[in-house]
């Protein structure tokens, strides 16, 4: 490990910024400096707009120029001092996005009923859909988030490293009682199809296999006129 990543962990820390956070910013740190094959701690602004330049011509979407460009710009400001550096890397426009509008019940129970034939999909997308979580905290939920005896279902650290409770109707209750007894994931996971990048700590950029949920889910929501958010109507 070098002194400078040494450094910008150092730094990450300070600011208490989310595990995940942290790693994106060291990787997409780690990508740049493998590009030219040299430390980072030697490259300038030059260096900073051809590599910027690069993930454009290379077909990146905007929103993840964007990540590259804040790890640098903590990498060159928080973390080097040199603020000159990235005072002519423009951060890359992301357009806004057209609202999409919830699912409609007919949706949802299509969506349902494409993934009654597995359990573990099946749950998982009702809990989803009941709960409004992200996909990333409800797969790394344990069984003993699940309040049964007030029925709530707590995330220790969501959005921006914040706690939030949401509370589980008795029929998702009875739901997650029987995918615990059929599906039996064992484990401390309720949902167990997780990546471990060391024993008991979950891969931030891979949280989960996904080849059990993609076909229902991206499979379900890229056709034509179903582009549309996770939240039941």
């Amino acid at each position: 490990m070098t002194l400078l990543r040494r450094r910008m962990e150092a730094e990450l820390r300070l600011r208490n910024l989310a595990p995940g956070t942290a790693c994106e910013c060291l990787r997409r740190v780690a990508v740049f400096a493998r590009y030219f094959w040299k430390s980072a701690a030697s490259l300038g602004t030059w260096e900073v707009r051809a590599f910027l330049l690069n993930q454009a011509e290379f077909g990146r979407a905007p929103a993840t120029q964007v990540v590259y460009h804040v790890a640098l710009r903590f990498l060159c400001i928080e973390t080097r001092g040199r603020p000159e550096v990235m005072a002519t890397a423009p951060r890359p426009r992301v357009r806004s996005r057209p609202s999409r509008r919830p699912l409609t019940r007919d949706e949802v129970a299509e969506l349902l009923a494409q993934a009654v034939s597995d359990p573990f999909t099946y749950t998982l997308v009702a809990t989803l859909l009941a709960t409004g979580l992200r996909i990333s905290e409800c797969c790394t939920r344990r069984v003993e988030a699940i309040d049964s005896r007030t029925g709530f279902i707590h995330v220790c650290r969501g959005r921006g490293a914040k706690p939030r409770s949401v509370k589980l109707g008795g029929r998702h209750l009875a739901l997650l009682r029987r995918y615990w007894e059929v599906g039996r994931p064992g484990g401390p996971w309720l949902f167990r199809d997780q990546r471990l990048s060391s024993p008991g700590v979950v891969d931030a950029r891979r949280r989960y296999a996904g080849s059990r949920i993609v076909p229902t889910l991206g499979v379900w929501c890229r056709e034509p006129g179903r582009q549309r958010c996770l939240v039941s109507a």
